[in-house]
């Protein structure tokens, strides 16, 4: 009795290790595959559907051949040879399915949206400034460096926090509220017919900023960096860094687009603008912390998204420092670099990452 109970206990661990060998695998293939999915460029109905039929046949592999109780090997009344077919069979639809995933995965990255490849127009040097659109953003420990000669400079917290050496002005003033408007049609027009469509304009379009000895208030606006006095007004090479706080923003954020950006080579000589007003030109790089997760180079003058060298992955985003799920009330530590012809945004919170990468064009000789 003892040996026969013995020969059950080990036959019984010996399958189950062996179900182990093919779920592990399996399991961990799915995670891979979905985290990819995950960062394609289609919608989400379309994620949700390819999602589904990575996961449908793992899991009927696990509940019909390995959980199934029609399916269990008797492991004591069984024969060797019964117990190796079954094994065997076994094995063979797990194959098939690695397969399966091997060629569906590879497809999935022949079709994966890739960035466009090239270059930033030359823009000239100039300051630097920050924006806030369709959001109230808290700004603190800003840290500003140039590039002097091969030597990066800091400019003190003395000359970055006196409110006399910003300049506020507002940008696309009328597109602001057309965005707003337009929204509040659809609303309507959603709420005469599904009922469901709720959205609260919690800012309008209500422009204000702040500057005290120890962070800056950014709503719906743009303040730009003019030092007075003989300081440095234009640069090229430079460091912005800061930690952003989301206080507001105008729901819902993928219609509205709401975000924070820092702003380089503002042309210091004011053009007269829509409004037939002297003020700054637009003509001018932005790096944007969108509340939409889509943080990208950006040139207002041109409505045009320049071509990115590199942008890190979804997941990459979450995992250092949350940049794919951004929250309101919760803070931000962003870089925005620009070396020789390379521009870099980065987000540092939780270690480093890579929001994107930009080719800046050369001038012309």
């Amino acid at each position: 009795m003892h040996l026969k109970d013995g020969l059950k206990k080990y036959w019984k661990l010996n399958f189950t290790w062996f179900n182990l060998l093919l779920f592990i695998p399996l399991t961990t293939i799915n995670y891979f595959a979905i985290v990819h999915i995950l960062d394609l460029g289609i919608t989400d109905s379309f994620k949700g559907l390819l999602i589904i039929c990575f996961v449908f046949p793992a899991l009927v592999f696990v509940l019909y051949f390995v959980l199934s109780k029609k399916k269990k090997i008797n492991l004591l009344t069984d024969d060797q040879e019964l117990i190796f077919t079954k094994r065997t069979t076994l094995f063979t639809v797990f194959i098939s399915l690695f397969i399966f995933y091997a060629t569906f995965f590879i497809g999935l990255l022949i079709f994966r949206e890739k960035p466009l490849e090239g270059e930033i127009p030359y823009l000239k040097d100039g300051t630097i400034g920050m924006r806030a659109w369709q959001s109230r953003v808290l700004v603190k420990d800003v840290k500003i460096h140039y590039d002097s000669l091969g030597i990066w400079r800091l400019i003190p917290d003395s000359i970055v926090y006196n409110k006399n050496n910003w300049t506020e002005t507002s940008w696309n003033h009328n597109k602001l509220n057309a965005q707003i408007e337009s929204l509040e049609k659809l609303n309507f027009i959603k709420k005469i017919y599904y009922k469901i469509f709720q959205t609260n304009i919690t800012i309008k379009d209500t422009v204000k900023s702040s500057v005290d000895p120890s962070s800056f208030i950014v709503q719906n606006c743009t303040l730009i960096f003019t030092p007075k006095g003989n300081y440095q007004k234009l640069y090229h090479n430079m460091r912005f860094d800061c930690k952003v706080t989301f206080e507001k923003i105008n729901e819902p954020k993928n219609h509205l687009f709401p975000g924070f950006q820092i702003v380089s080579f503002i042309d210091t000589n004011k053009v007269v603008n829509e409004k037939g007003e002297r003020d700054y030109s637009d003509l001018c790089l932005q790096f944007s912390l969108n509340m939409n997760n889509d943080h990208i180079p950006w040139i207002p003058a041109l409505d045009y998204q320049p071509p990115t060298k590199f942008v890190s992955t979804a997941n990459r985003m979450e995992r250092f420092g949350n940049y794919d799920e951004m929250e309101v009330g919760k803070e931000y530590f962003i870089s925005a670099v620009i070396i020789d012809d390379k521009a870099l945004f980065l987000g540092n919170t939780n270690g480093s990452v890579k929001l994107f990468e930009v080719q800046l064009a050369k001038k012309a000789k």
